[in-house]
């Protein structure tokens, strides 16, 4: 039921010599782009101390996790989900900067209303249409229009899709895997699993499926 912080992925931001454990992330999400709500309250944002103030923290609903009041210390905290602590009127989203470490970036309410996902997969199903996500989200809709790889705009509230995002060129992007994770660009072009972008007016490359669109003109949020 823990995890050996030496064994941590890279990616979680943790003092590695603090203790010998950290909270294990309940499954459900991405393991290294995911953080246990135990390690977010404590060892990210440092709004407790000790494991009974987390559990009394979440015991009395004092957090939600993409509009949903969350009481197990394990639930995990995924890339672009939306923390808020309503008593601090404090709202956050999950990302990942340019040394490829999560990190929490603090959002204004009108920009906690919404949140992206990544779509990862489609299936036809008798009540119609499943959008798949990469953060677990499983929508139904009645029509198509939308591919592997585009981004939704979802109300945080109750899920209901607010704008939808294409990913193709002159999308603006977030890299979230690979060397250049962190990284905001346009896109430039796609050939097949490649994503083509600049960087400093060089054309780079990376993996298609390491990119999330984050607007069209413009980020949607503020990253």
């Amino acid at each position: 039921m823990h995890l050996k912080r030496l064994n941590a992925p890279k990616t979680w931001d943790l003092p590695r010599k603090k203790t010998v454990f950290v909270t294990k992330s309940n499954p459900g999400k991405v393991a290294d782009l995911s953080l246990p709500l135990d390690a977010v309250l404590r060892d990210v944002l440092g709004k407790v101390r000790t494991k009974k103030e987390v559990n009394y923290v979440l015991t009395f609903g004092e957090i939600l996790v993409n509009g949903q009041r969350r009481k197990n210390r394990r639930y995990p905290v995924g890339f672009m989900d939306i923390l808020t602590i309503p008593k601090l009127d404090e709202h956050y989203i999950l990302l990942i900067n340019p040394r490829n470490k999560l990190y929490f970036k603090k959002l204004s309410k009108k920009e906690a209303e919404t949140r992206l996902v990544k779509l990862t997969n489609k299936t036809r199903t008798r009540q119609g249409l499943q959008l798949n996500c990469l953060d677990g989200t499983n929508l139904l809709v009645k029509k198509d229009g939308y591919s592997t790889g585009d981004t939704l705009v979802l109300h945080t509230q109750d899920n209901k899709p607010v704008d939808h995002f294409k990913l193709e060129k002159g999308a603006t992007v977030l890299l979230y895997k690979g060397k250049h994770a962190g990284t905001v660009t346009r896109v430039e072009n796609i050939e097949q699993d490649k994503l083509y972008f600049k960087i400093n007016d060089q054309l780079r490359h990376t993996e298609k499926d390491y990119a999330i669109v984050i607007g069209k003109d413009k980020p949607w949020v503020n990253v």
